[in-house]
């Protein structure tokens, strides 16, 4: 091993690097998945070429990708990748934290963490958050020894694939409706509104939810689509609806190559959950039927009991449980 040298993620430059340390570091995290690492490597790739030469002409993107590296003799060997949510700046979140084997236990992960935080300060953010695996203990106790405190959990569900979907017709004065991107985007405000319903109050008061994570900014609408191209996805949402509003969604985001996963995200108002858990996964697993067999990953709260039985009920499996943790920026 040679002097390490902390510097500034370059995506373009490190993204291959960043794979092959992945490669190393996360491995039972992607043998939980089924999935190689580098599955989605030469689409990523794609679209961080496209992000680098439109950024040339909007200052806003040159900082979406930001993090820091260690790198030893010219090799990745711990990495920080954290991002806004949001384009308001208040509210960030640490996406990736990882260290070869061969280089733990040495404090690299830490210093990273500290130097993402500064780095988010001093972008003006005023909280950050991240998710840590339950059981990985050594990590969470680093996180809480910075000074970050849980706030949430959630079950992260697998599917071998997408098994055959049944019907289910919605309950009485309920629409279910597939909207298009224009719409999508236009309707913030409503899904902004069914998350306050969603989210504990526990985990409001400490991560309230912001109106800046759900309004995009018109760079971001405008590239969306064609992004999503690139990276290989087939992109569907959907809402539900009742007489008063917008009751749940559904976004789906699959794999048209077939080569990585689905992923599912589904948010219901609690007082409609029982009802519409069953009606939301088999809609899901009805769109990914005409795609690529791939497992299919979907997130959700530890306490939505009524999705989390709908989704077992459909071959869905525990793989991991997460902890999401917090630290107000502006309080330190």
């Amino acid at each position: 091993m040679g002097e390490l040298v902390l510097r500034p993620y370059d995506m373009k430059r490190d993204l291959e690097g960043m794979y092959d340390l992945a490669e190393a570091a996360y491995v039972e995290d992607y043998g939980r998945i089924g999935v190689p690492v580098k599955a989605g490597m030469a689409q990523e790739r794609r679209v961080v070429a496209v992000i680098s030469f439109v950024s040339r002409f909007l200052p806003a993107l040159r900082d979406i990708s930001p993090g820091y590296v260690w790198v030893d003799n010219g090799k990745l060997v711990s990495f920080v990748h954290f991002a806004r949510r949001g384009f308001a700046g208040e509210r960030w979140s640490i996406e990736t934290v990882m260290t070869h084997p061969d280089y733990q236990r040495r404090g690299l992960a830490r210093k990273l963490v500290e130097a993402a935080t500064q780095a988010i300060r001093a972008r003006g953010g005023r909280v950050c958050v991240l998710k840590v695996r339950a059981d990985n203990a050594p990590a969470y106790a680093l996180y809480r020894n910075l000074g970050f405190a849980q706030c949430d959990t959630t079950v992260h569900m697998r599917a071998q694939s997408a098994a055959p979907a049944s019907p289910v017709r919605p309950p009485s004065s309920t629409a279910l409706r597939r909207v298009l991107h224009k719409e999508w985007h236009r309707t913030w405000r409503a899904r902004f509104d069914l998350a306050q319903r969603e989210t504990p109050n526990g985990v409001r008061e400490l991560l309230p939810i912001s109106e800046h994570e759900y309004r995009r900014p018109w760079f971001v609408r405008l590239l969306g689509p064609g992004l999503a191209r690139l990276s290989g996805q087939h992109i569907e949402r959907w809402h539900v609806e009742d007489g008063k509003g917008l009751i749940a969604t559904l976004s789906i985001a699959g794999d048209a190559g077939g080569k990585g996963t689905h992923d599912i995200q589904i948010h219901i108002d609690p007082a409609h959950e029982a009802s519409l858990a069953p009606l939301v996964v088999e809609r899901s697993l009805a769109s990914l039927a005409a795609l690529p067999p791939c497992p299919v990953l979907c997130e959700t709260r530890a306490s939505n009991e009524a999705l989390l039985a709908a989704l077992r009920g459909r071959e869905f499996s525990e793989m991991a449980v997460w902890h999401t943790l917090a630290l107000r920026l502006d309080a330190t």
